[in-house]
């Protein structure tokens, strides 16, 4: 990546900041080696110091490029070199989580345009993660799902950019084109070519898990119709529950018992 156009352009850019009116004058390309960023004593005569660290801001587009080239396959220089052709304000602004997000999914699926990615989504819809609904939008939950705790009822809004996000039910995108990486409820088309998956938290079935059988399952949480987990089986071929009618044990739990996570919970 060394010797790239964007890799110049954006070092040149650090440079000139790390060595304008009192700040440090050094560059390091691995970070700011330099407690508080800063030399000498404040007050005192030469004190100098870089208030932003420039040189930690090179470090993670570097970083980020890098990590962006393992996800997507692409080259780290081309990638670096698109953003900096894009970049036409303040480098330490433009180069934000919010701009360039870490890429946390190991399977992301890579377009080379958004057309391509519209056709490959089509038109029938996606799963919301959280009411099983199918949604036109692939952000913002419009499936018309309700959810009722017997005295009020509403309709799912849930958000794939939300605090808990696709719940691990989503899909992550990358498209060439602009660079984009995005998070998106999982489109119903890629769900026909694909084997259903279980969630982590179902396979990891244990002791003291809060539970809804499957007759349940498009009803919101509520004490009558949850039960909490009191043995497993080694095998998982059956487990033990206590509902508010007695206990009981369910065979194949993996197919007749779904676990209630955060961000859901037990309305009372």
């Amino acid at each position: 990546m060394i010797g790239s156009p964007g890799y110049e352009k954006l070092k040149a850019s650090v440079e000139s900041e790390c060595n304008e009116r009192n700040h440090c004058g050094c560059f390091n390309p691995n970070g700011c080696p330099l407690e508080r960023a800063s030399i000498g004593t404040y007050g005192e005569q030469g004190y100098k110091s870089c208030f932003h660290k420039y040189c930690d801001k090179f470090k993670w587009v570097i970083d980020r490029a890098n990590h962006y080239a393992e996800k997507t396959g692409m080259d780290a220089a081309e990638i670096l070199n698109a953003w900096e052709e894009k970049r036409n304000y303040w480098y330490m602004n433009y180069y934000q989580d919010c701009n360039q997000p870490e890429i946390k999914d190991d399977n992301v699926r890579i377009f080379d345009t958004i057309k391509d990615l519209k056709i490959s989504v089509g038109d029938k819809g996606f799963r919301c993660p959280h009411c099983n609904g199918v949604s036109t939008d692939p952000y913002e939950c419009n499936s018309g799902v309700h959810f009722s705790d017997g005295a009020s009822s509403e309709k799912c809004d849930w958000k794939s950019y939300g605090l808990f996000g696709t719940l691990g039910q989503g899909a992550t995108i990358f498209v060439k084109e602009n660079l984009q990486v995005g998070s998106l409820f999982m489109p119903i088309a890629w769900e026909e070519h694909e084997p259903a998956k279980q969630t982590p938290s179902v396979i990891e079935l244990k002791k003291g898990a809060v539970v809804q059988f499957k007759v349940d399952w498009e009803n919101e949480p509520t004490p009558t119709n949850t039960s909490v987990v009191n043995r497993v089986a080694k095998d998982k071929s059956w487990v033990d529950v206590s509902t508010p009618f007695g206990k009981k044990r369910v065979r194949n739990p993996l197919e007749n018992l779904k676990i209630i996570t955060v961000p859901m919970v037990v309305h009372i």
